[in-house]
């Protein structure tokens, strides 16, 4: 080949070659369908839906993601279990007996209760009345009862007696919810003592019943529980007596504790 022809040849190999880089330079393969979009569409769709890669970002997730569910765990569900029910009401006679045990506690805090009335303040005429609470308090080998009365004692100053009564018992047996009671206790050959006539000496006697429960305030064959005690404050201002003695309880033997204590609410002693 002559030198011309060599350089005619060349310069054709040059720009076929130069045609040849253009079109390998802007020929690509075109990705399949959903391939570029599933990177995108794995990306978005998978963490929103759980899995969409597959089937491209065109297209929704098919599956839920985690926490689409709502939870089943503790709480979800109202409590099925009734809560602690608030104890019952207290009735009329579950009231009253609070009230009179507490009545009675209270004598202990009046002012003078703790000094018994000195001789000398003690009148030789004239009347007092008393009104307090009544305790009496039962042990069989049936069981138990506690009654909280209402009592009312009066005093002649001039004879040095005194006579009285109790009514209105309400009471728990064995720990039980109150029971109204009827029935009375009277307090029979009450006197006062002749040294200072401060002392009182009585016996209690009587029969209470409910609908359930009797007790009797002595027996049959006793004539009652004696009670001893004095007048208390400054001007025989309180009464307090104190006894214990047998009874029954529902027709049993039973171990009496008695005790009145009572406020004066009127007299007309000098």
């Amino acid at each position: 080949m002559s030198g011309s022809s060599t350089v005619g040849a060349l310069a054709l190999l040059a720009l076929l070659g130069v045609a040849g880089c253009g079109n390998t330079y802007n020929y690509y393969e075109a990705p399949p369908r959903g391939g570029a979009g599933g990177g995108a569409g794995g990306g978005a769709g998978g963490g929103a839906g759980g899995g969409g890669g597959g089937t491209g970002g065109s297209e929704p997730g098919t599956e839920p993601g985690p926490g689409t569910e709502p939870g089943t765990g503790p709480g979800t569900e109202p409590g099925t279990e009734p809560g602690t029910d608030p104890p019952p009401a207290a009735g009329a006679a579950d009231e009253d007996f609070l009230s009179l045990s507490a009545d009675f506690a209270a004598f202990e805090d009046q002012a003078g209760w703790t000094v018994g009335t000195p001789g000398d303040a003690m009148p030789l005429e004239g009347k007092a009345t008393f009104r307090g609470p009544m305790e009496v308090r039962a042990s069989s080998g049936v069981g138990s009862a506690v009654l909280w009365g209402e009592a009312r004692v009066s005093a002649d100053f001039a004879d040095g007696t005194v006579s009285g009564r109790a009514d209105n018992f309400v009471g728990r047996v064995d720990g039980g919810a109150a029971e109204t009671f009827d029935g009375t206790v009277t307090l029979t050959d009450y006197r006062t003592e002749q040294a200072g006539r401060t002392g009182i000496a009585a016996t209690a006697e009587g029969a209470l019943t409910s609908d359930t429960t009797s007790v009797r305030v002595g027996t049959l064959n006793d004539n009652g529980v004696d009670l001893d005690g004095s007048f208390r404050g400054p001007g025989f201002d309180y009464l307090q007596m104190n006894g214990q003695g047998r009874g029954e309880m529902d027709g049993q033997l039973a171990q009496l504790d008695v005790r009145i204590r009572g406020d004066q609410v009127w007299t007309n002693a000098p």
